[in-house]
């Protein structure tokens, strides 16, 4: 999860560009349904859910559906 001023500036694009990375991720992985990335609410801290795969997923791996680590580095 990601927040702050640049995202909270225009929440809207910001959801549409990582939505668009993990979609075409997730195509190219061969994995079908990307994980869904919408705003949310709560205070003055807005977060896009989904950004911290995106953004984390290179440096720890991702989870695959067995629930093993698979590109951890």
């Amino acid at each position: 999860m990601l927040g702050g001023r640049i995202v909270a500036a225009d929440e809207e694009a910001y959801v549409r560009g990582v939505r668009a990375v993990i979609e075409d991720r997730a195509r190219r992985g061969g994995t079908g349904r990307a994980t869904p990335v919408t705003v949310a609410g709560g205070g003055d801290r807005p977060v896009a859910e989904g950004a911290a795969q995106l953004v984390l997923a290179p440096v720890f791996g991702r989870v695959n559906g067995t629930g093993a680590l698979r590109g951890a580095v």
